[in-house]
Formats: structure tokens, C-alpha cells, sequence
């Protein structure tokens, strides 16, 4: 994003260190400040040698030995011919004179000229005439009230030449700039920073200047030879076209300048200027000297920053939900970009399902009754632990023995008959009360009646009648038995179920086998005793194929009432419930959507014979 800050104008005036700049450029082939010497301050040391007797007087300024004086007579300085100073039709380049010039003593003034800087007898063709020896030259034509200067290139009729348009007063100091730009066919003359003249190249002359010597205040030819009158206190090359603003620095007025501070952002631009710096702007006035503006750019480069960021699942940051790494781009205060690379880690809410089981009386993570609890906790990254507890509290256990025995036999050291009580530890090193009723059973002497159908038999009896036996009872003491056989024709089976709430009667579960007798055929009465009163499965599949698509709940019994049966997910959040039903099912499905495959968690309540009962477990859900 491109934003421009303008932070303040202020004015200031062009002076020496304005001129830095410019004099830094390296295209500055040439720069002699005549201070006692003409050594050339570039870095090209194309250092003068003195003609004649030029003098070394003080500058505009007054201070001593900054201005050289040429006597118009035999004054002259040689800059030599280094390749450096050199130029071609196809370069562009500047040439600058800070000069006073003084009215010629004698002679004719009309047509007379004064030499700034001069090439001379060099190759020079426009095309259309042979090729020639023409000169280049930067020089004064004198008139009796004033002077003009002239920037010309050629000889005889293929000379290309600009003159100043006014004649300019002598005895005073000016700032003379010739420049010539190839990119646009011109040559322009300043004086003072200020552009006077300009004129197009329309004969493209074809000229190089390679091999001759740069003059300085000497005019030759084969007509005559003529001399610079006055003063001079810096001369400039540049191979390169100065601009307006450029021009106007190295004239060194005392103009007014104003100095403009702006801020882009990277990326962005001000008046086409892209990157931090100083920039010089002309604008062009009324009187043709340009109005001079310092930028002072500053860019200011996108702000980077790093972050490191942990949350919970469940909660967001920057609107980034899931780990990973993630570059947002944003503003700062400036407008400019703010790039911010942020490291999201996203913390899990973790399950933990505790299964526990204590003696009354004891207690559990500060809980003393049976039931599910779900405790939430903070993680080490700040995030919730869910704990879910299942707590079974087992009742001290009392259970009541009738023991038989025979007369002369003894059980758990008791051979009395009575009534025993011993205290025992459960496998989960709860209190288990036994109480013994014991009875010791002397000689049975008995009379049975036995009612066979036809084709059964009692003892090897298979005919009606009366019989005396010694037999061994049912726990194995003498009973001596008087049976009376009456054989009918018929007999009947019968089966009885038996179920037993939470083995209430103490009863093993198993088939046993009763004969009853009528007065007929003889009932045998096969009995099942089941103790297990629910069957809860622990997998289901809910894929719709007809087999094992709902989690269901079996009660081995029709007086088994299911009171509430609650599901949930591994968050601990419910998903299901029912109340007070006698079927129980569940098909994987919650608010309208079937859930991923995955392990959940029941707890149920239910009452059998009247007593509330409560489960709890786990469930895997698989398609």
C-alpha cells in the first residue's frame, strides 16, 4: 500500500554545500577552482598549465588568491587533451564558467570575442559538405554597451551556435552554463541559473573533438587570435546534460530554495520517486529562472514481525482456528504494510474416563456415593481437562447359608446346630458378613408317595406298589424311605424361568430339575435361574445394513424399568438421553447427523424388583 507523508516545507538558500551534490557527480570530468593554481579538483586530475602571465586575485567574495586574471592580451590556460574532456555530436555534456568579465581597453569591439573554453581544429562534417576542421568554443562577443555569449559547434556556413538574447553588462560576476543534450537535439545557454537560450540541433553536425586541447581564455584561427579580458573563479565538465534544477545549484545564487519531506511506504512512490534520498525539482516561472524544491525522501520498508501463539481448541486467533503457520498482512499506523508471521499452536481438551470402585465409608476425589462425575481441569497449556468418573461404592456385604449337614458331620468348624456369624474381606478389601444357618439333620426314616407315568421308573420301579428302602438323602445322610409307586399313564414336563434381581435369593444361576407329584402323571419342572438382569453390548455399527444398527439395551426380565440412559462423547458433552423406558435404543446419529466412528460413554439407572440400580461403561462405535 502506497501512502505519502509530507511532514513540513521549509525555505532555505543554495550555498556551498548545496553545490556538494552536484560537485560529487562522477560525471564531473573537470572542475578548476583557481585558488593560486589551476590543478583540476575532480577526480580526473586533468590539472591546467598556464599561458602567458595570468595572476591569481581575490573572488566575488573577496577572499584572496580564489580567482584567476586574464589580461586579455596573452592569458590563457592549456587543460590539455586526456580522453576524459573529450566529446563527440553523440555525447551529451556541460560546461560551466563562473567568470567577470571586463570591457576590452582597445580595438574595434564589433565582431571582437573572448574565449571561456574552446576546442579547436578538430573533425567536423553536417552531411552535406566535405569533411572539414571546425572548432567547438564557449566564448563572449563584445559590443560597446554589453556582451552576449555564445555556445557554437562548426565552421563557416555549418556552424550550430545558440546566442544569448540580451547583451549583459560588463564588471560584474556571472554563472555561465552550456548545455548540450542529444536525447533531445538541443543546446541550452544559463546564466545564472536561469535558462536564457535554447536552440535545436535541425543539421545534425557530425563532429568529435578527440585529439585537442581544451583552452581556457585563448580564441584562435587562421584569421586571428584573440583573448579572454577579465575575471574567472571556477570552471565545470560534466559528460553528461545537467537539468534545470541541477543547473541551478551549480550556479550558486543565493535564490531561494524550499525544502519539501515526504514519506512512501515500500512499494509506493512521491512525483516518481521511489527510493530515500535528496531530489532537486525545477519548476519553470514567468521570469524563466526555475523555482528549486529538496525533496528529502524517506521510504519506509514493511514491518515484520514474528508471533508464537497457543490456544484451545475451540477458540480462534486472528480468525485462524487449526495449527500452522500463517503470514497476515496488516497496517500500521503510517499505512504502510505490517507483515506478520504467526506460529499457531492449537491445544487439544483432553478425556480421561476413570473407572473406581470403593467401600462405603470410603471416598474418592472427595466424593462418597455411587455415580458418574465429570470434573473439568486446566491443562499445563491452559486449556480444559475433562475427567469423567465412574464411582461404584460397594455396601458392606451380608450373606445368610442355610447349611444341612448329618448328624456327626461339622461345617466351617461348626458341628452344632445354630446360627454362626464370621466377618470375611471381599476382593475389594470390603467387609463381607456371613451369617451361618446351620442344621445337623438326624436318620431320616420317611414315607414317599411316587407318581410315575407309564415307561417311567423310581428306584428300578417301574410297576405300582409299596417298597422299603435304605437310601442315601440329598446331602448324604442314611434315610431309610417307604415308597409307595403308583404308575399312571400319562406324564407332563414343565419349564419355569427364573430370574433373580441382583441374585437377591442367593441362589446360584443354573437348570435344576423338580419332580412333582400328582395324582396322576408326574411333572418334571425344569427351573433356570438367571441372575444377570441386563445385557449391554459394547459395539455397534449404524451403516443401515440391517445387523447390529442400534445400540440397544436387553433386560433379561419384563419387571426391569430403565429410568434415564444418557450418552456422551469423549468432551464429556451429552449426546443422548432417554427417561423411563423398557426399551433403550441408540442410533448413532445426534442432531440429525450420523457421528465418526469413536468410543462413548453410557451411564444408566434402572430398577429391578423395586431397587434402583445404576451402570456405567464405554461403547465403540465402528461403520
Amino acid at each position: 500500500m502506497q501512502k505519502i507523508l509530507l511532514t513540513s516545507l521549509v525555505c532555505a538558500f543554495i550555498a556551498v554545500g548545496l553545490q556538494a551534490q552536484i560537485l560529487d557527480d562522477p560525471t564531473l570530468v573537470g572542475y578548476w577552482e583557481f585558488q593560486g593554481n589551476a590543478v583540476d579538483a575532480s577526480s580526473f586530475l586533468n590539472n591546467g598549465v598556464s599561458q602567458g602571465n595570468p595572476s591569481f586575485v581575490p573572488d566575488e567574495q573577496g577572499a584572496a588568491n580564489e580567482a584567476i586574471f586574464f589580461n586579455g592580451a596573452t592569458d590563457w590556460v592549456n587543460f590539455g587533451d586526456d580522453p576524459s574532456v573529450r566529446f563527440s555530436s553523440q555525447e551529451s555534456f556541460t560546461l560551466n564558467v563562473d567568470a567577470r568579465p571586463l570591457k576590452p581597453l582597445s580595438g574595434s569591439l564589433s565582431g571582437a570575442y573572448g574565449n571561456m573554453l574552446r576546442y579547436d581544429d578538430f573533425d567536423l562534417s553536417d552531411g552535406d559538405e566535405p569533411q572539414s576542421r571546425g572548432v567547438m568554443l564557449f566564448r563572449l562577443r563584445y559590443y560597446n554597451s554589453g556582451f552576449r555569449v555564445e555556445f557554437a559547434v562548426g565552421q563557416g556556413p555549418s556552424t550550430y551556435s545558440t546566442l544569448l538574447s540580451n547583451e549583459l553588462p560588463y564588471d560584474a560576476w556571472y554563472s555561465f552554463t552550456a548545455v548540450r543534450n542529444v536525447a533531445k537535439d538541443s543546446m541550452y545557454i544559463y546564466v545564472n541559473g536561469c535558462l536564457d537560450t535554447l536552440m535545436k540541433d535541425a543539421e545534425q553536425i557530425s563532429w568529435n573533438t578527440n585529439g585537442q586541447f581544451l583552452k581556457c581564455g585563448k580564441y584562435e584561427s587562421i584569421f586571428s587570435t584573440e583573448y579572454y579580458y577579465g575575471y574567472m573563479q571556477s570552471a565545470h565538465v560534466f559528460k553528461k546534460a545537467l537539468n534545470n534544477a541541477e543547473v541551478f545549484e551549480l550556479s550558486g545564487d543565493s535564490s531561494e530554495v524550499t525544502d519539501m519531506y515526504a514519506t512512501v511506504c515500500q512499494g509506493g512512490s512521491f512525483m516518481g520517486y521511489d527510493q530515500p534520498g535528496q531530489y532537486y525539482i525545477a519548476y519553470p516561472t514567468p521570469e524563466s529562472c526555475d523555482s528549486i524544491v529538496r525533496l528529502n525522501l524517506d521510504v519506509l520498508p514493511p514491518l515484520f514481525t514474528y508471533e508464537q501463539v497457543s490456544i484451545c481448541k475451540g477458540e480462534s486467533y486472528n480468525g485462524h482456528l487449526t495449527s500452522g503457520n500463517y503470514i497476515d498482512t496488516l497496517q500500521t499506523a503510517d499505512g504502510c504494510d505490517s507483515i506478520v508471521q504467526l506460529q499457531l499452536n492449537v491445544y487439544m481438551v483432553f478425556l480421561n474416563i476413570i473407572e473406581a470402585t470403593i467401600c462405603e465409608g470410603e471416598s474418592y476425589e472427595g466424593h462418597t456415593m455411587s455415580g458418574i462425575y465429570i470434573d473439568t481441569l486446566t491443562s499445563v497449556h491452559g486449556c480444559d481437562s475433562l475427567v469423567v468418573l465412574n464411582l461404584v461404592v460397594l455396601p458392606p456385604q451380608q450373606t445368610t447359608a442355610l447349611v444341612t449337614i448329618c448328624s456327626g458331620e461339622s461345617y466351617a468348624g461348626h458341628a452344632a446346630p445354630g446360627v454362626y456369624m464370621d466377618t470375611l474381606l471381599t476382593a475389594y478389601g470390603c467387609d463381607s458378613m456371613v451369617i451361618i444357618n446351620l442344621e445337623v439333620l438326624p436318620v431320616i426314616q420317611s414315607e414317599i408317595q411316587v407318581y410315575l407315568c407309564d415307561g417311567e421308573s423310581y428306584n428300578g420301579y417301574t410297576t405300582s406298589g409299596f417298597y422299603t428302602d435304605s437310601l442315601i438323602s440329598h446331602l448324604g445322610c442314611d434315610s431309610i424311605l417307604t415308597l409307595s409307586v403308583t404308575v399312571s399313564e400319562n406324564y407332563v414336563y414343565d419349564t419355569v424361568l427364573v430370574s433373580d434381581c441382583e441374585n437377591a435369593l442367593g441362589i446360584p444361576a443354573g437348570i435344576y430339575l423338580d419332580t412333582i407329584v400328582t395324582e396322576s402323571c408326574d411333572i418334571i419342572r425344569t427351573s433356570i435361574v438367571k441372575n444377570d438382569n441386563l445385557y449391554i453390548p459394547n459395539v455397534f455399527s449404524p451403516n443401515d445394513d440391517g445387523m447390529n444398527d442400534y445400540f440397544e439395551v436387553y433386560p433379561s426380565q419384563t419387571n426391569i424399568e430403565i429410568r434415564r440412559f444418557v450418552v456422551y462423547d469423549r468432551w464429556g458433552d451429552q449426546i443422548f438421553e432417554i427417561n423411563n423406558a423398557y426399551e433403550v435404543r441408540w442410533d448413532g446419529y445426534f442432531r440429525g447427523k450420523r457421528l465418526n466412528p469413536g468410543v462413548f460413554t453410557y451411564m444408566i439407572e434402572f430398577t429391578c424388583g423395586g431397587a434402583l440400580n445404576r451402570r456405567a461403561g464405554t461403547v465403540t462405535l465402528v461403520l
